[in-house]
């Protein structure tokens, strides 16, 4: 175990030399506070060696609130590695606290560094297990691209999903993906879907609530 002390002092260092303690500390000190300024000295470094260190952290056992710090330290390298690593977090982690964090990161990245591509916000929501996520997703769509483009976003993924089911079923006629596809409209998008799946009334409220949400 390292003595509170020496870590300190370490974690004051602006040096590369310092960089192999500070993973140590940050990965193997029981210490949450401790392991936390680790992560933030990684993060005021601003050394690229500094990055896998960061990535050890989100890879390993550690609880969500260091991981979300590490998040954030990541959020300030200003590459393309870096923006990998958040979408990679958003999408895949089983954790959908994190996965949110992750993307409120992402979002925050590319807004403000400019760097990263918006279209992984997109593929966040398309393919995010959590709705939670999915919503947070969307929402930065708007706030980068604004509203059009987060309601673009929401009916081509409706129109995804829909289109992929009248390819798999034998009840419904191809000419519903070219209808589909030809409505601007939220609402009436919703409305046509809903009418054709035979959703129950509450189902199809809903679908038409989500749809008038980003008008």
């Amino acid at each position: 175990e390292f003595q509170r002390e020496g870590a300190t002092g370490v974690i004051d260092l602006e040096d590369k030399e310092a960089l192999p303690l500070l993973r140590a500390i940050a990965l193997e000190e029981k210490d949450m506070e401790l392991r936390k300024a680790a992560v933030y000295a990684l993060e005021d470094m601003e050394l690229k060696d500094a990055l896998p260190i960061l990535n050890e952290v989100l890879e390993s056992d550690a609880d969500v609130e260091l991981k979300k710090v590490a998040l954030y330290a990541i959020e300030d390298f200003e590459d393309n590695e870096s923006a990998n690593i958040l979408y990679g977090v958003a999408l895949n982690s089983d954790n959908e606290e994190l996965a949110k964090a992750a993307v409120y990161a992402l979002e925050d990245r590319i807004e403000d560094v400019e760097s990263g591509d918006p279209s992984m916000l997109l593929e966040i929501y398309k393919k995010s297990k959590f709705d939670s996520v999915r919503k947070v997703a969307l929402h930065s769509i708007e706030d980068i691209e604004g509203p059009a483009d987060a309601q673009h976003a929401y009916q081509q993924t409706v129109i995804d999903s829909f289109t992929k089911m009248v390819d798999e079923s034998d009840q419904f006629p191809d000419e519903l993906k070219i209808i589909v596809r030809s409505i601007e409209e939220g609402g009436r998008l919703a409305d046509v879907i809903a009418t054709n799946l035979g959703l129950e009334l509450d189902r199809k409220q809903k679908l038409l609530e989500e749809a008038n949400s980003l008008e």
